[in-house]
């Protein structure tokens, strides 16, 4: 039931004309914006996203979001203790 967006998606296109794609947080307080070579993550605060992007992914030319999912209460924890024994690495600031 995530599926809504927090934000209108003309409001994203006018702040990101190159946004394809958009996920906002179940808490709407995030905002990920897709673009063909980048993952951009804003903060929204009362429906607007912030004016500059918090974090810049740069994504490779073969990558692609294929979906997207929110761990909530203990399932955050579950997915991050997968990723990390399967080899995945821990993204520190």
């Amino acid at each position: 039931h995530f599926d809504q967006l927090a934000v209108p998606w003309n409001a994203i296109k006018t702040k990101v004309p190159e946004a394809m794609d958009a996920f906002t947080s179940p808490n709407e307080d995030i905002a990920l914006i897709i673009t063909h070579n980048n993952i951009l993550i804003y903060t929204i605060d009362n429906g607007h996203i912030s004016d500059i992007p918090l974090k810049k992914i740069q994504l490779k030319p073969t990558e692609k979001v294929i979906m997207s999912e929110w761990g909530l209460d203990r399932y955050s924890s579950i997915w991050e203790e997968e990723f990390l024994k399967n080899g995945g690495k821990e993204i520190k600031e």
